[in-house]
């Protein structure tokens, strides 16, 4: 098989899609509590590793996952690693 065809190759634009719909599924009703601010985030990162690993492409990643809440007096973010 040809590395270079479309069974193998890693590509990125079908990565973002994937990834936006899951934090959006996750998030998109919730009202920002500290309390849930890590499950949320343990959730997106399975999830997307998770679809990732189904899509069987070689793949490497190392990202960040921020949970930012603006309000008029302060800032708050969370910040994970996957």
């Amino acid at each position: 098989m040809d590395e270079t065809s479309d069974e193998v190759t890693f590509i990125p634009e079908t990565v973002e899609p994937i990834v936006y719909d899951i934090i959006e599924s996750v998030l998109k009703d919730k009202m920002f509590t500290d309390l849930n601010t890590q499950k949320w985030i343990d959730e997106i990162c399975a999830r997307i590793t998770k679809d990732l690993v189904d899509m069987n492409k070689p793949f490497k990643y190392i990202g960040q996952l921020c949970i930012y809440l603006n309000l008029p007096c302060s800032s708050y973010a969370i910040l994970a690693s996957i």
